[in-house]
Formats: structure tokens, C-alpha cells, sequence
């Protein structure tokens, strides 16, 4: 079953809802082939972001739990298209791959260094900059963070492992930088996810989650990522319905 048919199977939608081409292009970069070393060592090859998953009587779940075990599966985001108001499906990317292009309604539409999936130079372009210049009201910027008991240095979860016959497997994934910060004390999180059919794919979005977590900050360690809240202004309306955009924050009054 595809995700958009999941969703339109057990929710208040139908096919007509759906921002099909935006869904389309989601699929397309999840079906690239990417190489990887299997239990062997060997090189193979196989899609970015693969799903395997069953729904079944005796595991009852709620369509949202569902759908976002299978979002986490890919680091998928679901948000309304502000053009014509239909779900839209993109995938969560560094700013190069995601936002390659200049964003309608952002304030700052110069090139900004980033670094591409396959690992080689690229430039993508914020969705706003927020400058403390009217988008960011006078003295309501504040940096926090989580605290350590809900800022992870591992994640775990099961799966099925197409690469061993489809049998019940586990990962385990640790931060190493992030457990010597935390007093060398193991913190789990609990990730919410389903479908993962392989330790690549597995691997690679434990990583992602981590570096979220724990690497967002200007002290550039694993201490945790840094919370910026604040209150802005009308400037920054078109972000309302940009669900999951990369922006930007500059403010001198705090020296970053």
C-alpha cells in the first residue's frame, strides 16, 4: 500500500486531496540508488528510502501513529500547498537539495554555501532570514535548549531485515562526542518508526536524528542543539504554511 493510499484509505481523504506532483517528486529522490556495504562487506546498491510495513488486528494503531512511524521511515514532511490547499509531500534535506531554488516571499535571496547528499558543494537559498531588521521584535529572542534527559545519544528500534531473509533485527545507534558530554551516561529517546527494511537505512536516519538533536548549536559540539524562540511580525506570513522550511537567524545584539 502506498503512503498517500494509507492515508486515504483511513483518513478523511480522497485521491483528489493530494498534491500528486509533489508526491511524485518525493518519490523520485526516495527511489535513487545509493551504495552501501551489506553484512559482507560487499558493495551494493539500493533506493534511498525504501518501506516495507503491515497493519494488523493485533497491533491496532491510530492513523497518526501510523503515519508517523512511516514518516520518520524517510524523514518525510506533510503540509498543505499554499497554492491550492492540497497535502503536499517533501522530503526533510540539508539546504542545497531542499531549497535550491530562491523562495517566494523570502527577504534574503543570496546563495548560501551548503553541502549536497552525495557529499559534493552546493548552494540553496533560506525561505527568510530572520535579521533582527522588523521580523525579529525588539528583545524577544531567546536561546534554549533540552534538557539532558531529553537530548538522546542513542536511538534503538526494530525492524525487518530484507537483507536477512526478512527476519526480526534490531539497531542501535550512539553518539559517541554526545555520551561524553552527558557524563558518559546513555540517554534513549524513543523514535517512533515503522518499515525500515535494512541497517543502511536504519543507520542513516538514527544519524539524522541525532545530529538534530544534539549538534544545532554555535558551540559546534554535541551538547545539544540550541532552541531559538521569538516573536516576529507579518513579514514572515508566507512561512505559515511552509512546513518544515530552512530559515535563517541573524542578530547582532547577540553576536550570531
Amino acid at each position: 500500500m502506498a503512503f498517500d493510499d494509507l492515508i486515504a484509505s483511513f483518513g478523511p481523504f480522497s485521491h483528489s486531496d493530494f498534491d500528486a506532483p509533489s508526491w511524485f517528486a518525493a518519490a523520485a529522490w526516495c527511489d535513487v540508488p545509493i551504495s552501501y556495504l551489506d553484512a559482507n562487506n560487499v558493495t551494493q546498491s539500493h533506493a534511498r528510502f525504501r518501506s516495507s510495513f503491515a497493519l494488523d488486528g493485533a497491533n491496532r494503531k491510530t492513523l497518526a501513529q501510523a503515519v508517523l512511524e512511516l514518516r520518520n521511515c524517510a524523514g518525510i514532511i506533510l503540509s498543505k500547498n499554499p497554492a491550492n490547499g492540497k497535502l503536499q509531500c517533501s522530503i526533510k534535506r540539508g539546504l542545497a537539495d531542499q531549497q535550491p531554488a530562491p523562495i517566494t516571499g523570502s527577504n534574503y535571496n543570496t546563495a548560501v554555501a551548503s553541502v549536497k547528499a552525495d557529499g559534493t558543494a552546493g548552494v540553496g537559498y533560506l525561505a527568510y532570514l530572520f535579521d533582527g531588521a522588523g521580523s525579529i521584535k525588539n528583545n524577544t529572542l531567546q536561546i534554549d535548549g533540552r534538557s539532558i534527559n531529553d537530548t538522546p545519544n542513542r536511538i534503538s528500534f526494530r525492524f525487518q531485515n530484507e537483507d536477512n531473509v526478512w527476519s526480526d533485527d534490531s539497531l542501535s545507534q550512539i553518539d559517541p562526542n554526545a555520551y561524553v558530554s552527558s557524563g558518559n551516561q546513555v540517554i534513549d529517546v524513543p523514535f517512533a518508526v515503522a518499515g525500515i527494511p535494512n541497517f543502511d537505512q536504519g543507520a542513516r536516519r538514527a544519524n539524522v536524528e541525532l545530529a538534530e538533536a544534539l549538534y544545532g548549536n554555535l558551540r559546534n559540539d554535541a551538547g545539544g542543539t540550541e532552541l531559538p524562540e521569538f516573536d516576529t511580525t507579518v513579514k514572515a506570513a508566507h512561512l505559515a504554511s511552509m512546513v518544515g522550511a530552512i530559515c535563517g537567524i541573524k542578530y547582532d545584539q547577540l553576536s550570531f
